[in-house]
Formats: structure tokens, C-alpha cells, sequence
């Protein structure tokens, strides 16, 4: 619970129900202790709103910031009942706290920690291309174990044999916001490279299965993925912005694939793709050698900042020998190992909770390569057909 002002509390264990069973500490009650702030409504729960304590109300007070005190209650309900009922604000053991930006979160934080772990890279500014992975809203119709039962039945959308209707009824489908089954069958029908996009992905953990990879079978596949991953030589990384989500005691978001990403790879929540290289650019000079005209997935300030620490050149493909040279393989590898270190998860568990992970830089040059062949074994796993 926290409190922007010390005031005692009226009928506490009357209001007792409010609180959180599973979570283990008292959320609604944080509102109570708002100085002059209405007192909630016992009945309703999950309803109660806490005023901010950031800044001011009245004219001319806005960015006059409050105290704020914050103490943990745990245990079971009825231990929590007798210790609201026993205690009071002036009787609780308060501890202040110093929200911070951007988030200005209600909690105890490591501040030594805290700056320590705000040195590294936040991985969407160090891949700055990234999307939330696909989303099919129809997988038993746009995703198969077998390449041949799937090809089969995106065959069948191009002919002519049985009406939308009639379709729609053997294959279980229907129409949404998105998706119209008219429309994907006509455009499947003019589309003589409609093949092409049958192929591989990561559908969850070690689990690679067959997709057909266009609106007409799914109602995202992402334009970054299709540009960028699906049918290119590629590696992404998949990452879930907040471990609290999925009410993981370790947080543990993070997949790699050579194939676009479920969303779901996991379980609902999502997680969001990183590829490491880009195709959708045009070439722009006649003496452009990149390969395929891709260009790594990293930003230049990223790329100089891990550089001047390696005191290794960039090479913008593969990777660099690790004696004068690192590539973008590289820092995959060692960002991948980095964020499946125990010791990285757990000194930093309070903050992989609320947002994408941050990658702190080595200076060691050994490092980005050590952890190279695993991530590739694992990342090239391909489905059967």
C-alpha cells in the first residue's frame, strides 16, 4: 500500500474484501490515505482509483510533488483482515519512496541497482525495428504440422468447386473486422506466386510448423515480417515486454527463430519480433555492395557505443572475427545469452517486470561469440514436410 499522507484509517477491516488474495498486497487501499480524498465504495471491487500524489491539485500547484510511502501486507485473507483491523497509519511502518520517471511506480526499488541497469541499451532503441508477432486468428486453417495438408488446403481456396459458403462450412471459417473469405479467395486466385508463401514458423517453443504466410490465410502477418523475415535470410529474436504479465516468478520472454514468430509463442500476452536484418530498402547507389540489399537491424548510435568498448571495427554482415572486427551476428549471439543469464533475470527481475530488457555492453570481445553455435542450432530448427 502507499500513502501521500498520513491519515488515520476509518473502519479498516469494514473494507477488508478489497483485498488482493493471490497478489498479497492491499492495491485499493492505496486511495484511502489521499489527504481530503473521498473514501471508496466497500462493495465494489477492483473500482477504487488512486489519486496522484505527482502534483498538485489546485492553481498554480501542478509539479508540487507529495510524499508518498509505501508498506507491504502478506499473507493469507484472514491474517490480512487482523492486521488491517489491528493497525492504522499511524501504527503501519511506512517506508518513503521516490517514484521515478517514466514509470513513477508505487514500489521499493534498488536505486544503486536501478542506475546500473539503466546504463544498458534498451532493446528497442538498439533494434529500433521491431512488431508484435503474427497473429492468424484462424490457425487451424492457416497453420499445419504437414507442408502437404496445408498446401492442400490453400489449394483448394483457388478453385472453384464449392461456393464461399460451402467453404467457409468445411473448413469452419468466418468473416471478421479483417478478414473476408470472398476477398482472400479472389486474391489467392490472381496471384501466380501464391506458393511462395507456404512456409516455416516459430509457432512456440521448439514447436516449428507450416504457415501460409498472407492475409489471405491470417489477419496479421505483419508488413515487417513479410518485408523483412518471411522467405529471407534472417534471425530474430522474440522478446515480451513485461514478465508481470505472464505472472512468471523468473522472467523469462525471450525465443530466436530464423522464421517470423507467433505472437503467443509462449501464451497470450504477446511478444514482439527484432529482426536482425532489414530488406525492405531500395538501393540507392550503383556501387552498393550489402548483401541482398540488407543492412543490419541496429541503430549507428548503438553500433559506435559497442564499438569504442570492443575497440573492434563493424562489419554490417555476419560476423566479424573478434580480432579487429564484430558483425550484427554477434551482437545476437551475445544478446541472446546475455537475457538468458540467471544472473542477469534475477539482479534485474524488478525491472524486466514492467518493460522491454535492456542490454548492458561488454567490453570483453570474447564474449558476443561464445554463446554463437547454440543459438544457431536452435534457431535453424526446421518442421517436417
Amino acid at each position: 500500500m502507499a500513502a501521500s499522507h498520513p491519515l488515520p484509517l476509518p473502519q479498516t477491516a469494514g473494507f477488508a474484501s478489497n483485498v488482493s488474495r493471490d497478489v498479497g498486497v492491499c492495491e485499493p487501499i492505496q486511495a484511502w490515505f489521499r489527504l481530503n480524498a473521498p473514501l471508496p465504495n466497500p462493495s465494489r471491487q477492483g473500482a477504487d482509483v488512486l489519486p496522484s500524489p505527482l502534483a498538485g491539485e489546485g492553481p498554480g500547484e501542478r509539479g508540487n510533488f507529495a510524499n508518498v510511502y509505501h508498506a507491504d501486507l502478506y499473507g493469507t485473507r484472514a491474517s490480512k483482515y487482523a492486521g488491517l483491523a489491528e493497525n492504522d497509519v499511524s501504527t503501519t511502518r511506512w517506508q518513503t519512496l521516490k517514484p521515478q520517471a517514466p514509470f513513477y511506480l508505487f514500489m521499493l526499488q534498488d536505486e544503486t541497482v536501478r542506475a546500473e541497469y539503466e546504463q544498458g541499451w534498451k532493446i528497442t532503441e538498439a533494434m529500433p525495428v521491431n512488431v508484435l508477432g503474427f497473429q492468424t486468428h484462424r490457425d487451424d486453417f492457416a497453420i499445419d504440422f504437414e507442408q502437404a495438408r496445408l498446401h492442400q488446403r490453400i489449394a483448394a481456396m483457388r478453385h472453384t468447386e464449392l461456393d464461399d459458403a460451402e467453404f467457409a462450412r468445411r473448413y469452419d471459417l468466418k468473416d471478421n473486422r479483417d478478414w473476408k473469405l470472398n476477398l482472400a479467395r479472389r486474391q489467392i486466385r490472381e496471384d501466380a506466386h501464391w506458393k511462395e508463401k507456404l512456409i516455416p514458423c516459430a509457432y512456440r517453443p521448439f514447436d516449428t510448423r507450416w504457415a501460409y504466410f498472407s492475409e489471405v490465410a491470417m489477419d496479421y502477418p505483419r508488413r515487417e515480417l513479410k518485408e523483412n523475415v518471411a522467405g529471407k535470410e534472417n534471425r530474430c529474436l522474440g522478446i515480451g515486454r513485461q514478465g508481470i504479465a505472464v505472472q512468471d516468478d523468473i522472467w523469462s520472454l525471450l525465443t530466436c527463430s530464423v522464421s517470423p514468430i507467433d505472437a503467443n509463442v509462449f501464451r497470450r500476452g504477446g511478444v514482439n519480433i527484432f529482426p536482425l536484418y532489414l530488406y525492405s530498402i531500395a538501393k540507392t547507389d550503383l556501387f552498393d555492395d550489402s548483401a541482398a540489399g540488407s543492412r543490419p537491424n541496429l541503430a549507428p548510435e548503438f553500433i559506435a557505443d559497442f564499438s569504442a568498448r570492443l575497440q573492434l571495427g563493424f562489419v554490417p554482415d555476419g560476423c566479424g572475427d573478434l580480432r579487429k572486427t564484430f558483425g550484427p551476428e554477434n551482437v545476437f549471439h551475445y544478446a541472446y545469452a546475455v537475457f538468458h543469464s540467471p544472473t542477469y533475470r534475477s539482479r534485474y527481475a524488478e525491472f524486466l517486470k514492467i518493460d522491454f530488457p535492456r542490454l548492458p555492453l561488454t567490453r570483453n570481445n570474447e564474449a558476443p561469440i561464445r554463446f554463437a553455435c547454440p543459438v544457431l542450432s536452435l534457431s535453424k530448427h526446421q518442421p517436417e514436410r
